[in-house]
């Protein structure tokens, strides 16, 4: 079958005779995939082998590089282990990507992507840049028919900020800062919006991205790297800071400036 491969650092490759799937397991499904996302993890991991495996095996699905990349996935079902009922064949779903152990501190509370020993599909072993691949059951969201298969894919990092912004309390009336416009920032804008912000200021770095924050419902769009920014963010804010500020940048210096933005009691 043909996949897309990841052998090591700045070595990606198409391979049109790569083995299909193993058997299933129980509790597996085997998924045609229709759509996978591109996930900056995904270009940390070309360029500089963040996650996925190179030197030795993970520890739990013993599988390291090469194997086949894609963690933000949408397809239809193939075939399923005998014991799966949650979904059949032919069913469209969109997908989740993390096996978990189900025994650990974590699994117990239902706090599944915090389990100890979870297996990241896509990064830990074979993902959904293929025509096939295979998939937990419990990972499976069947979707209806009105929802196209390129939409659905973006399921799995949309959800990311679904849950940013329900651990970040944000209440009707609430500003809310996004810091950064990548695709995670701009799921940010949105579900701000959703959840009834007054305003919500996009921090970003100005350009395409910018352009679409405004689009997905930012009121306010600073550009970090011009002068005055700041002080136009707290005129924006009469003086106080925002009451929650979601970081989707992801690294130090983001962090830092969330608190930065935060107002008194603000949440980030």
């Amino acid at each position: 079958m043909k996949a897309i491969v990841y052998h090591g650092i700045e070595d990606i490759r198409y391979e049109p005779d790569w083995p299909e799937p193993r058997p299933l397991k129980p509790g597996e499904v085997l998924i045609a995939p229709a759509w996978a996302g591109i996930c900056g993890t995904d270009i940390e991991d070309l360029h500089t082998g963040a996650i996925i495996p190179i030197h030795e095996p993970h520890p739990l699905s013993g599988r390291m590089a090469p194997l086949v990349i894609g963690h933000e996935y949408s397809g239809v079902v193939v075939e399923t282990a005998p014991d799966v009922d949650k979904v059949k064949p032919g069913d469209r779903v969109a997908m989740e990507c993390v096996r978990y152990c189900g025994q650990c501190r974590f699994c117990q509370k239902g706090e599944y992507a915090s389990c100890l020993y979870q297996v990241s599909i896509g990064q830990h072993d074979d993902g959904g840049m293929a025509d096939l691949m295979i998939n937990q059951a419990y990972n499976c969201i069947r979707i209806p028919d009105s929802l196209p298969l390129d939409i659905a894919s973006l399921a799995e990092p949309l959800a990311v900020m679904v849950r940013a912004v329900n651990k970040g309390r944000v209440r009707i009336g609430d500003i809310v800062t996004v810091i950064g416009a990548g695709a995670i920032g701009l799921f940010g804008v949105a579900m701000a919006l959703v959840a009834g912000a007054s305003k919500i200021i996009a921090v970003a770095h100005g350009g395409y991205r910018a352009e679409v924050a405004a689009k997905m419902g930012a009121s306010h769009v600073l550009n970090s790297k011009e002068e005055g920014w700041r002080e136009e963010f707290m005129d924006i804010t009469d003086g106080q800071g925002s009451d929650v500020v979601l970081d989707c940048g992801g690294n130090v210096v983001a962090i830092r400036l969330a608190v930065d933005l935060a107002s008194r009691h603000g949440r980030t």
